[in-house]
């Protein structure tokens, strides 16, 4: 469904249904952002061995497909193969997916589950590959509990997943990626997923993307990590954009977001937190970086650190590199910014205000019709990743007289006494 000037897109199966739809750019847009990631996947296409007929491998619960298990499907598809999964639940961990084999539900995430029962990362990704439309839980590696992706790669693609309950690191404070983590691909794509209460001993608890790679249009909640980057850990090459950053801590600093990430823009980072009552860290954002980067159209909001230190900070950029911090409603957190002398926030504004959120309690982070973060409120356009999608609060008329009833003690009965 379109709307005026934005392509609206729902939700993968097996989202929490309360929660209102991502707002993304036209897909102009969004392609003139992306245009390395699409040059380069359309490259690695043209490097896949020519086939005249790419075999769907279809694979069914009671093991009565193609094969019988998801990963004899894997190890039996050729290049550029799918391998289409029936719904049920899979106790499988799956190692060398690649060969641009794409790994694809029938029904969903909501319907197909993969659980690697805590004996390895779900899945092991050993090259170019798809992963899209399943729940994959309960994985345990030393990287990438839910996908670990360190080949390096021409392209990897995580679309439509539910990634939770997953951890990295085997050893005490190591491990990146608890939900997803992906070394040095040469292009990666993680879009449209839910990736929640995933963990990782050192950083990256939802996702941690070294290389270059698109993080954008998905809900990543209550993650966690004992060092960087609770929600998202990322390199200078990577892009966070439109994503829903809620609920992620650290023990040390970057609760929603942390690294050198190139571009942070129109998210919602709110009530994220740090675990660190001695210095003020970023409990939203805590970027460091040496390359030019952005922090823009975002609402960070409601991040802190313990109850009483003070110590949560909005957005905290350590920068030797030209960072524009502009055009983010930053507001309600223990301290909205600490930014070193390289962080530019005079170019474009900043705001701080209530940005308004329709109810978050009820996982609507769409924007009030008065919200000084909607497009026709101000010069930045949308900030924050969900549009308008509610009007002011109500106002009902009523009388001195009906106000003083509610004040006015009831008369008890006599059976009350």
């Amino acid at each position: 469904m379109r709307t005026k000037g934005r392509l609206t897109l729902s939700l993968p199966i097996g989202f929490e249904s309360s929660v209102l739809r991502l707002q993304q750019l036209e897909r102009t847009h969004i392609f003139s952002g992306s245009v390395s990631f699409l040059l380069a996947l359309a490259f690695s296409f043209s490097l896949l061995a020519p086939k005249v007929w790419a075999k769907t491998w279809h694979i069914m619960n009671d093991g009565s497909g193609d094969a019988p298990t998801i990963q004899a499907g894997v190890d039996s598809a050729d290049s550029g193969d799918t391998v289409l999964v029936g719904p049920g639940t899979y106790y499988e961990s799956i190692v060398s997916l690649g060969n641009g084999v794409s790994l694809i539900s029938m029904e969903g995430s909501e319907a197909t589950v993969i659980d690697a029962a805590r004996a390895g990362s779900v899945i092991q990704v050993s090259g170019d590959a798809t992963i899209e439309g399943f729940t994959l839980k309960n994985g345990l590696a030393q990287n990438g509990g839910g996908i670990s992706a360190r080949v390096g790669a021409n392209y990897i693609i995580i679309r439509g997943n539910v990634i939770t309950m997953n951890t990295a690191g085997l050893q005490t404070d190591s491990g990146f990626g608890g939900g997803v983590n992906i070394l040095d691909f040469q292009n990666a794509l993680i879009e449209n997923n839910h990736i929640s209460d995933n963990y990782a001993g050192d950083s990256g608890g939802g996702i941690a993307v070294t290389g270059p790679g698109f993080i954008r249009n998905n809900i990543i909640r209550g993650n966690g990590c004992h060092v960087g980057g609770g929600g998202v850990y990322g390199g200078n090459q990577t892009e966070v954009t439109w994503n829903l950053i809620v609920e992620n801590w650290s023990d040390s600093f970057g609760g929603g977001v942390e690294g050198s990430v190139a571009k942070i823009s129109n998210n919602t980072i709110i009530k994220n937190f740090i675990n660190n009552s001695a210095f003020s860290q970023g409990a939203g954002i805590q970027l460091g970086t040496y390359s030019p980067s952005e922090i823009r159209n975002n609402i960070v909001a409601y991040n802190h650190g313990p109850t009483g230190s003070g110590t949560g900070v909005g957005i905290k950029c350590i920068s030797l590199g030209n960072l524009l911090v502009g055009c983010n409603d930053v507001w309600s957190n223990d301290v909205d910014y600490e930014l070193s002398a390289n962080c530019d926030t005079t170019t474009l504004r900043n705001l701080s205000a209530d940005p308004e959120i329709c109810d978050p309690d009820a996982e609507n982070y769409g924007l009030r019709s008065t919200s000084p973060c909607a497009p026709s409120n101000g010069n930045c356009g949308l900030i924050g990743a969900f549009d308008v999608i509610c009007g002011p609060v109500a106002i009902i008329p009523t009388t001195w007289g009906r106000i003083k009833t509610f004040y006015t003690p009831a008369t008890r009965s006599r059976s009350g006494l």
